[in-house]
């Protein structure tokens, strides 16, 4: 009796997991994709902020809860970023990403990342994913700062006016006239020179620099290189084509608010028995060579260029015409003839010291 009891109970405990397990743990082993997840605050405070839209360059544009915590899911390989959108409260400044990758030093957003895949120094992904993907798809974490609050000195309160005392008898004293300040130079009242940003290519060969002022604020720039292959005649490329680009933190393209930018072409081991390098750039539909300055000691080429120009380096090939042919040629006779000719000289010398010994000295 016992054991039937028992059996009956066994039989139902196990119906009842069977019945469990059907219910919930298939719902956890269908979960399709890879999860997307992050976190934005406050690091004046340590608080979380919540209701902020978060851009993951797909259709989901998840929003931040109460403890700043956001997260979506997008299928496996899904190429993705992530960066601030709307509901960011006033008096913050920011973003900044906290877990970039090394290489990228600093940056407003997460680009070029790929769901499910560790494409960092892979060489089988793209050059931008092996410097941008991160080696998981967790943490894409923000942060912003208090804005500085301006402070106001006060108003300092004037003292009153001594009371004056009663003249006394003695001679005034004529009051010296008050020598005014000099006025201050126009160098010393000048306003100091603004700091430049410097951006570089991936492969370190060119850099540009950019004032600071002149960069639009949370804007994300990088210099590429594209597939543009300009050339000049009579030249060889040896770097290039690079083009610097600014996006905004949705992804638009932003323009700098200066005319001109500084740019420099490291061509140490490029030049190739190449002589007298010299800058190209395309703008306006047009390709020219530009005014530039090369360094012999550095291997660097310095120069200036329109803001959205594409610009590269070119060099000269050595040119042997016929007057150089015609100089190897009498050069090299030159050297025949002297080879020949000496071993001659030295011998007939040798030949007539031995007739004159054999005439004079030896009768």
């Amino acid at each position: 009796m016992i054991s039937s009891n028992l059996r009956r109970i066994t039989i139902q405990l196990a119906a009842g997991f069977m019945l469990v397990a059907g219910s919930v743990l298939p719902a956890y082993a269908a979960l399709p994709g890879i999860v997307l997840s992050g976190r934005v605050v406050n690091t004046s405070t340590g608080n979380p902020i919540a209701g902020v839209q978060i851009l993951t360059c797909t259709a989901n544009s998840p929003v931040t809860d109460a403890n700043g915590h956001w997260q979506t899911l997008v299928p496996t390989n899904t190429l993705y970023c992530a960066r601030v959108g709307t509901g960011v409260p006033s008096g913050l400044t920011g973003p900044l990403a906290t877990n970039i990758n090394l290489e990228i030093k600093q940056a407003a957003s997460y680009e070029h990342q790929e769901a499910g895949v560790n494409c960092y120094h892979n060489s089988v992904c793209t050059a931008d994913l092996q410097i941008w993907d991160r080696s998981y798809d967790g943490g894409l974490d923000f942060a912003f700062r208090n804005a500085p609050v301006k402070s106001t000195a006060p108003t300092p309160v004037k003292p009153a006016p001594p009371v004056p005392a009663p003249p006394a008898a003695v001679t005034p004293v004529p009051t010296p006239t008050p020598t005014p300040a000099p006025a201050p130079s126009p160098e010393a009242s000048a306003a100091p020179t603004s700091a430049v940003v410097s951006f570089a290519s991936d492969d370190r060969i060119a850099t540009v620099e950019v004032p600071t002022k002149n960069v639009p604020s949370g804007a994300v720039c990088t210099v590429n290189k594209t597939d543009s292959a300009y050339t000049i005649s009579g030249k060889t490329t040896v770097a290039g084509d690079y083009e610097l680009k600014c996006t905004s933190q949705i992804g638009e393209s932003v323009d700098l608010t200066v005319s001109s930018v500084a740019w420099q072409f490291h061509l140490k081991d490029l030049l190739h028995n190449l002589y007298s390098p010299q800058a190209g750039i395309h703008a306006d539909n047009s390709t020219t060579v530009t005014a530039s300055f090369y360094d012999k000691k550095t291997n660097i080429l310095s120069f200036t260029a329109p803001a959205g120009a594409i610009v590269f380096a070119v060099a000269s090939t050595p040119s042997y015409s016929w007057v150089n042919i015609l100089a190897v040629v009498i050069g090299l006779i030159l050297l025949i003839a002297f080879i020949l000719f000496f071993p001659l000289r030295v011998h007939r010398r040798r030949s007539y010291r031995e007739y004159l010994r054999s005439k004079y000295y030896d009768l």
